[in-house]
C-alpha cells in the first residue's frame, strides 16, 4: 500500500475524502479501500474497515440491501476480474441477475467466472443534460484574522474539490441512459451534497454566500427538477427514507416530512426565520408560510387541518411539537443548532452502532437565516424527528420521588448508557457532552440519544486527537460542570475516550440518584469531594453504587474503571436484586400451598430457587421474575380449598395427601387441569361433590319423619350415611344420589303417609268415654307406621287397596267417620 500513501491516508476513509477524484484515480482508491479492508493490522480499526466497505459497495453500486456477506463475496470477485485486467485503471462492473458465465484471464487454473450484465433496461428520452456546478469564490476575508482568514481559504478549497466530486457524480449521471439507474446516480449525487454538508462548520456556511448558493439552492433545485424528469414528484420518498428502518410518521403527501423534503430553499431559509424564534414564534406567520395560488399551498394547508403545533423546549436547539389531530401522534420538528460542529461522525455512527440509539430522521434541510436581534448570518438543520415521551434523564429522575424506584431505574438507564458508549467506543468514536440532558427515554424505557453534536473520532489506541485528519473541522464540545480534568488540554494532548466516557458516567449515574442540581458537580473531579450521606447510599445497593461512582469520578485517567466493568457491576447490583425479589415473591407463592407436607410446593419451591442460582445473566433472572410474578397472581381455586378443608375434617389422610401433589401451576383452575394429580383431584372433587349432595337430600328425607320416634326413617338414615361415608367411586354416589331424590320425591308427592298420620290425629283428637281406647289404637297404628320400611313408605297407597277400607279396617263399629 506503499504507493497510495502519499495521497490516501486511513483519515480520508473517515472523513469521506476517499470519494474525491483529487486523491486519485477511482481504481486507485478502490485497491486501497480493498487492502484496508482485509489487512490485518491493528491500525485500522472496525470504523475504518465499514468506512472502506461502504465506499466499495457505492464504487461497485452494490445496494446497502444487500447483506455484508454478500456484498463481501461479490466485491472479492469483482476485484479479482480488475486484478486479472492489464490496464490498472480498469473498473469492473456490478454483475447482473441475469447471467452468462464468461472466463476471463489466462489460463483456467486463473480464470474467473462472472456474470455479465444482461437485464433490459427502461432507456429514458435524452433530454437536457444536467448542469455541472461551478467552484466557489473565495469571499474577501480582509477583516479577519490571519489564522481565520487561512481556515476561510482552507475551507474553500476543500469545498471546490467536493464540488469536483459533486461534477463526476453529475457525469456519471448524465452519462447513464437506464432509468433505473439515473435514478440511483442522482440519489448518489444528492447524498454526497449531504456528506459535504456534514463535513464542514455551519459558521464556514454562512460566511460563504458561494457555499449556500451552490450546494443549498441550485443543487437542491436542480436534483428535484432532475427527479421530475424521471417521473418522480415527491424527493421524500426517494432521498430521505431510509429502506432499513420504518419511517417515524406516515408518508402522506401532507405530512411535514414530505412537505419539508419538497420544501424550496427560499421556503426553507423563511421556515426557518420563523422558528428561529423559538417560543416566541409567530404562528400565524407560521400558517401563513405558503400564499394562496403558490406551489405546495393546498398541501401545506391540508397538513395545517390535520395537526397542531406548539414549542416544546429547547437550549441552543428549538423544539417544536407537531400532534397529530387523528391520533394524538406526536413528531419534533427541530432547528437544530450544532455549535459548529460538523456531522460526519454522527453520520459514520447512524450507519454503524447508533442505528436504534439515535433519534430516526425521518427529513432535514439545511438553511440560513439573518438573526433579528444580531443581524447576523446563521446556518441551522431543520429536521423532523422522533418525540420520545420519557423526556431527558435529569427530568426523568425528578419525576421518580421514590428512592427505591429511583434506584432500580438508575440501574437499568445507566447500564444502557454504558452499552451505549461501549458501542461509541468500538466504532472508533467519543462522546465529550453525554450530560444527562443529552439522552432520552421512548416510551418503551428504551435510552436514545437526541444531541449528537460532540462526536469525535479516535485513533486506534481509543484516543481523541483533535489534531487528527479525522478530526478535521472539529473542536471540542463539552459541558463544564461534566468536564473530566483532562479536558484543560485538550487541543494539545489526546485523551482516552474511554476512561472519558467512565468520568462522566459516574458525574451522570449521581446526578440521577441525587437528583442534585448541575451547579453542584462544577469543578468535582474525585469522587471525594461529593456527599454520599444521602439514604439512597445507605442500603446494600446504595453502598455498592457509591462504591462504583468512586471508582469512576477520579482525577487521574488511568485510575479509572473502564465503562465495561462499569457496566458489569450495574447489571450484577441489578441481578442481586433481582434474585432478591425473586424470593420474596417466591415466599408469598409458598404461602399459598397446604403448608409443610404440601410436597408439590416444596418441590416447585426448590426448583425455582435451583433456577434462580443457575440463571447466567440478568435477563434470565428476569424471566424468572416475570414467571413468578404471574404465578403470584393466580389465587388457588375454592373448590380445592374447600375440598380440602372437608378432607381434613373427614380425616381421609390419602386424599390429603393426593392434592398436596397437584402442580403449582395447575391450582388456579383445577376443573381445566390436566395433570395426572390433578386429575386425581378432579375425580376427589366430583366425589366431594356428590356425597355433599347426597348428605344435603338424606337430611331434607329425614324432615319426613312421623315423630322423633320413627326407628324405619332413624335405621334408613344411619344406613344411608355410612353408604354415603364408605364409597368412593363417583359412579356409585351419583347412583345413590339419584336413589335419594326419587325416595325425596315420593315422599313428597304420595299423600298416603299424611292421610294416615291425619287418621291418628282423628283417633286421639276424638277419644272419650265413647271410644274407650282410642289413644291405644292411635298408638299402635303408629307404631306400626313407624316400622314400615322407608323404601315401602313411599309406596304405602300400593300396600293397602284404598285409604277407605283402611279406615274402615281401624275404626270400631260405632265410629263413624264423616
Amino acid at each position: 500500500m506503499g504507493f497510495f500513501r502519499k495521497t490516501l491516508r486511513k483519515e480520508h476513509l473517515l472523513d469521506r475524502g476517499i470519494y474525491s477524484d483529487s486523491k486519485g484515480h477511482l481504481a486507485q482508491r478502490i485497491d486501497y479501500a480493498w487492502d484496508v479492508y482485509n489487512s490485518p493490522k491493528p491500525k485500522y480499526t472496525t470504523a475504518h474497515k465499514d468506512a472502506a466497505l461502504s465506499f466499495l459497495r457505492a464504487s461497485f453500486n452494490i445496494p446497502e440491501s444487500c447483506k455484508k456477506d454478500q456484498a463481501v463475496e461479490k466485491i472479492a470477485s469483482l476485484m479479482a476480474l480488475k486484478a486479472a485486467n492489464p490496464d490498472k485503471k480498469f473498473v469492473p462492473k456490478l454483475p447482473d441477475p441475469e447471467r452468462r458465465e464468461v472466463v476471463v484471464g489466462g489460463t483456467p487454473s486463473v480464470a474467473v467466472r462472472v456474470a455479465e450484465m444482461r437485464a433490459p433496461v427502461e432507456e429514458v428520452v435524452r433530454s437536457e443534460p444536467m448542469a455541472k456546478l461551478k467552484h466557489i469564490a473565495s469571499p474577501s476575508t480582509g477583516h479577519l484574522s490571519k489564522s481565520t482568514a487561512q481556515m476561510v481559504d482552507k475551507f474553500i478549497k476543500s469545498v471546490n474539490g467536493d464540488i469536483d466530486e459533486l461534477n463526476r457524480l453529475i457525469k456519471v449521471y448524465n452519462d447513464t441512459r437506464d432509468k433505473e439507474g439515473k435514478i440511483r446516480a442522482l440519489q448518489g449525487v444528492y447524498h454526497y451534497a449531504k456528506t459535504v454538508d456534514s463535513k464542514y462548520q455551519a459558521a464556514y456556511m454562512s460566511f460563504s454566500a458561494g457555499y449556500r448558493a451552490t450546494i443549498h439552492q441550485t443543487l437542491y433545485s436542480n436534483v428535484k427538477k432532475e427527479f421530475a424528469k424521471l417521473g418522480i414528484v415527491s424527493l421524500h420518498k426517494v432521498l430521505e427514507i431510509n429502506p432499513a428502518s420504518p419511517p417515524i410518521t406516515p408518508v402522506n403527501k401532507d405530512s411535514f416530512a414530505e412537505i419539508l423534503a419538497n420544501m424550496s430553499p427560499e421556503k426553507t431559509s423563511r421556515l426557518l426565520t420563523i422558528l428561529a424564534e423559538g417560543a416566541q414564534f409567530d404562528l400565524t406567520d407560521f400558517k401563513r408560510l405558503y400564499s394562496r395560488g403558490e406551489e405546495g399551498y393546498e398541501t401545506f394547508q391540508s397538513f395545517l387541518k390535520k395537526h397542531s403545533i406548539q414549542f416544546l423546549g429547547g437550549g441552543n436547539s428549538k423544539n417544536f411539537r407537531i400532534t397529530s389531530l387523528a391520533d394524538g401522534s406526536e413528531i419534533v420538528l427541530k432547528v437544530d443548532n450544532r455549535l459548529n460542529m460538523p456531522k460526519k461522525v454522527e453520520a459514520h455512527l447512524r450507519e454503524h452502532s447508533l442505528k436504534a440509539t439515535l433519534t430516526p430522521v425521518a427529513a432535514e434541510r439545511q438553511a440560513t437565516y439573518v438573526d433579528a436581534s444580531s443581524s447576523e448570518t446563521l446556518t441551522r438543520t431543520l429536521l423532523l424527528t422522533e418525540f420520545c415521551a420519557g423526556g431527558d434523564l435529569e427530568s426523568h429522575s425528578k419525576q421518580r420521588p421514590n428512592n427505591a424506584a429511583r434506584l432500580q431505574s438508575a440501574l437499568d438507564i445507566y447500564s444502557q448508557m454504558g452499552a451505549i458508549l461501549n458501542d461509541i467506543s468500538r466504532d472508533g468514536c467519543g462522546f465529550p457532552d453525554m450530560k444527562n440532558t443529552n439522552w432520552l427515554l421512548d416510551s418503551n424505557g428504551r435510552v436514545r440519544l437526541a444531541d449528537t453534536k460532540s462526536f469525535a473520532f479516535t485513533d486506534a489506541s481509543g484516543k481523541i486527537d483533535y489534531k487528527s485528519p479525522a478530526n478535521e473541522w472539529c473542536s471540542l464540545l463539552s459541558t463544564g460542570y461534566m468536564n473530566p480534568p483532562e479536558f484543560k488540554r485538550w487541543d494539545r494532548v489526546p485523551f482516552s475516550a474511554d476512561k472519558m466516557h467512565s468520568f462522566m458516567l459516574g458525574k451522570n449515574l449521581y446526578q440521577y440518584l441525587t437528583q442534585c442540581n448541575f451547579e453542584y458537580l462544577y469543578g468535582k473531579n474525585d469522587a471525594a469531594e461529593f456527599d454520599f450521606s444521602a439514604p439512597i447510599f445507605q442500603g446494600a445497593p446504595g453502598r455498592q453504587l457509591k462504591t462504583l461512582i468512586s471508582s469512576m469520578i477520579k482525577v487521574d485517567p488511568a485510575q479509572r474503571i473502564p465503562v465495561n466493568e462499569a457496566v458489569s457491576e450495574l447489571t450484577r447490583i441489578q441481578i442481586i436484586i433481582a434474585v432478591n425479589e425473586c424470593n420474596e415473591i417466591l415466599e408469598k407463592i409458598n404461602r399459598k400451598g397446604f403448608g409443610k407436607a404440601d410436597t408439590a410446593m416444596n418441590a416447585f419451591v426448590m426448583a425455582k430457587q435451583a433456577e434462580i442460582l443457575n440463571a447466567k445473566n440478568l435477563a434470565e433472572v428476569g424471566k424468572i421474575k416475570e414467571e413468578l410474578k404471574a404465578f403470584e397472581q393466580v389465587k388457588v381455586d375454592p373448590v380445592l380449598i374447600e375440598l380440602r378443608e372437608a378432607l381434613i375434617t373427614s380425616g381421609d389422610r390419602n386424599a390429603v395427601i393426593a392434592l398436596n401433589q397437584i402442580p403449582v401451576k395447575e391450582r388456579g383452575n383445577i376443573m381445566a387441569a390436566t395433570s395426572p394429580e390433578a386429575l386425581v383431584a378432579k375425580e376427589l372433587i366430583v366425589v366431594y361433590r356428590y356425597k355433599s349432595e347426597c348428605k344435603r337430600i338424606l337430611a331434607t328425607i329425614a324432615h319426613e319423619e312421623l315423630s322423633p320416634n320413627d326407628v324405619a326413617m332413624r335405621d334408613f338414615i344411619e344406613k344411608k350415611k355410612l353408604a354415603i361415608a364408605e364409597t368412593t367411586d363417583s359412579n356409585a354416589l351419583l347412583k345413590l344420589k339419584t336413589e335419594l331424590t326419587s325416595t325425596l320425591e315420593h315422599l313428597k308427592r304420595d299423600s298416603s303417609v299424611k292421610e294416615v298420620k291425619s287418621i291418628i290425629q282423628d283417633f286421639r283428637k276424638n277419644a272419650g268415654l265413647l271410644t274407650v281406647g282410642m289413644n291405644a289404637k292411635a298408638a299402635r297404628i303408629e307404631d306400626a307406621l313407624m316400622r314400615v320400611p322407608i323404601e315401602e313408605r313411599r309406596n304405602l297407597h300400593r300396600t293397602f287397596r284404598s285409604m277407605k277400607k283402611l279406615k274402615l279396617e281401624l275404626s270400631p263399629r260405632n265410629y263413624r267417620i264423616s
